[in-house]
């Protein structure tokens, strides 16, 4: 199984995460590929049988919240 996580971090805590769960995948012996959005590569992606996306939020904690543009 191929893993494809890609993040995008302001403060270095979605980073964080991603580096978790990038391990607990290759622990769990699944081919895992982590990156920064902007050095992304979409064929990447295309070829995983897994995609987790990870971004931080803006608004408040229960309303208005949504992703980074």
């Amino acid at each position: 199984m191929k893993a494809h996580l890609t993040y995008l971090s302001k403060t270095g805590i979605t980073r964080k995460y991603a580096s978790e769960i990038d391990a607990l995948l290759r622990a769990n012996q699944v081919e895992s590929i982590m990156q920064n959005i902007h050095d992304a590569n979409p064929a990447d992606a295309g070829e995983a049988d897994l995609v987790l996306l990870g971004a931080w939020c803006h608004g408040l904690f229960i309303v208005l919240q949504h992703p980074d543009k």
